[in-house]
């Protein structure tokens, strides 16, 4: 009995030191987290907000992952708009790679009555 708890102790330990040498990390000391690429994504939508929703809008946007800015340009004569989002992803390693969700931000334009029609994205930084 003792031989066998001795071999389990043995074998957990191998399992337990085999993750301590992994190469992979998310904590990396070699990404520089500070310049990672920054995106901005302009979505065209049609509808109209009050200037309540509008707000509403704009900071349910801004409290999405990734984003750091969010601005909702409303275009009153043709009862559409664009809601720009400026958002900055995280890239920890090659297995890994963590970007913005697109579909969110339909979403919320949907759940304010706004019919989303496309979007553009351009990269302003590396």
């Amino acid at each position: 009995m003792k031989t066998l708890y001795l071999l389990f102790l043995i074998a957990m330990l191998a399992f337990k030191t085999n993750n301590l040498f992994s190469q992979e990390s998310n904590n990396n000391p070699l990404i520089d987290y500070k310049n990672q690429p920054e995106k901005l994504i302009d979505y065209d939508f049609k509808g109209s907000l009050s200037a309540e929703q509008n707000t509403a809008l704009e900071n349910e946007i801004t409290q999405m992952q990734f984003v750091t800015n969010a601005k909702v340009i409303l275009k009153l004569e043709k009862t559409s708009g664009i809601a720009r989002v400026q958002v900055k992803e995280f890239y920890t390693n090659k297995n890994t790679d963590f970007e913005f969700d697109i579909y969110k931000l339909k979403m919320i334009l949907v759940k304010y009555g706004l019919t989303p029609i496309e979007y553009r994205t351009q990269t302003i930084s590396k």
